[in-house]
């Protein structure tokens, strides 16, 4: 399994609707197997995808769920990738 975390400014139930609504249509679209939690009160929202990535797929995948995020209009973080978190 692959986890990703992000960000995301959320104020109420129809922003966390319209976050999870977005992801589960590009999923249904991609024929993604994942699971997607928005938390108001974090302001997070956790994808976890049954694949397992590692390297430039993890971050590729990232990168595609980042942008999935953006396009709602809510502000979200840009992740770190996984290049990144290995040389820290």
């Amino acid at each position: 399994m692959s986890e990703f975390v992000f960000e995301v400014a959320m104020s109420c139930g129809g922003c966390s609707g319209a976050v999870t609504k977005a992801l589960t249509r590009h999923a249904d679209e991609k024929k993604y197997d994942m699971k997607i939690d928005a938390n108001l009160e974090k302001q997070t929202v956790t994808i976890t995808l049954k694949d397992e990535l590692k390297g430039e797929a993890y971050d590729d995948m990232q990168t595609e769920l980042y942008e999935v995020i953006k396009k709602t209009g809510k502000k979200v973080a840009e992740p770190k990738k996984a290049q990144e978190d290995e040389a820290a």
